[in-house]
């Protein structure tokens, strides 16, 4: 999974984990749902390997982007945003910083995503 994520982002990926839950497919469904409501567009959706991954979505302030991934990681859901924003010189053209790691957001998503599930219909 480590190399996975390494191959998405040029940051270092330090999960947040969200739950202990087994990943079936009615957790998957609420997921992706989530993140569709707080990301918009989702770019990989592997339900077997239980991948899900973002497109970027804009940022306000500052002006930039963020994007999530969602996964199973040892029996857990992990969590990772990411972050860059739009650097505007006083010459030459825009152009978008290095990909970070959001860890506020991170912990955010991974915040809400216990709460989606929890909220799930036992069984």
């Amino acid at each position: 999974m480590a190399l996975w994520l390494a191959s998405c982002t040029s940051a270092p990926a330090l999960p947040v984990h969200v739950a202990a839950v087994a990943p079936t497919a009615v957790v998957f469904r609420a997921c992706v749902h989530e993140l569709s409501l707080q990301f918009g567009r989702l770019e990989l959706v592997d339900a077997e390997a239980f991948r899900l991954q973002t497109a970027w979505a804009p940022v306000a302030e500052p002006s930039g982007e963020r994007r999530a991934f969602v996964f199973a990681d040892d029996g857990a859901l992990a969590v990772v945003v990411e972050a860059r924003w739009l650097n505007a010189p006083l010459v030459g053209l825009p152009e978008w910083s290095a990909v970070e790691l959001d860890v506020a957001g991170s912990q955010a998503l991974a915040t809400r995503l216990a709460a989606v599930l929890r909220a799930l219909p036992p069984g």
